[in-house]
């Protein structure tokens, strides 16, 4: 087989697999979600069909963001993902970088001895550790404390920094009502928000 012949033949294959994949320019539809940057890169777009962006099979019809260099910023999937060891469907945040910033599960797992819960949302730091846990049914027990929605945030060495009630709380001879926040500094101990 000839070289030149070699060469269209990998071309292409190149584009049949890139066009079946979704890779290309993004499909955006031409509507207000749309946002270009100075230079005329696209920073987000409302997606006109599936296309997989760094990977990720992004949804039809849901908005997406670009990081500068084209590599996914966040997106709504279309399909489950395993990503830095959680199983994440709908929605994804990356860092720079492509490490997870935050997603909502499809499995339970437990994260730095927290137990989450398929349909959680959760958002590690840049170091992936837990910081922010989002409980969307019924309250869960956090260190003691039964939280839920969407404000349960943790400090860096894993203890409970915020936690929105699910249930009325006496603490410290105080009585908090179901949905009030209370807030503890790095060693566990109740402080003001």
């Amino acid at each position: 087989m000839s070289e030149i012949r070699l060469q269209w033949m990998t071309l292409a294959m190149t584009l049949l697999l890139g066009a079946a994949c979704g890779a290309g320019p993004v499909p955006c539809v031409d509507d207000n979600n749309k946002r270009m940057d100075k230079e005329g890169n696209l920073q987000k777009c409302k997606l006109s069909k599936v296309h997989s962006i760094s990977g990720y099979p992004c949804d039809e019809g849901k908005v997406a963001q670009v990081n500068k260099d084209g590599s996914l910023k966040s997106c709504y999937m279309s399909e489950k993902r395993d990503i830095d060891g959680l199983s994440c469907k709908d929605g994804v945040d990356l860092y720079e970088g492509g490490k997870l910033r935050r997603c909502k599960l499809e499995g339970d797992k437990k994260v730095q001895d927290i137990q989450t819960k398929k349909g959680d949302w959760i958002t590690l730091t840049k170091t992936g550790k837990l910081e922010r846990l989002e409980i969307y049914d019924a309250g869960r027990d956090l260190q003691g404390y039964s939280c839920k929605g969407g404000w349960n945030y943790f400090h860096e060495n894993g203890k409970l920094k915020q936690c929105q009630l699910s249930s009325e709380k006496k603490v410290g001879g105080k009585t908090y009502a179901a949905g009030d926040k209370v807030c503890f500094n790095e060693k566990g101990k109740v402080k003001g928000c």
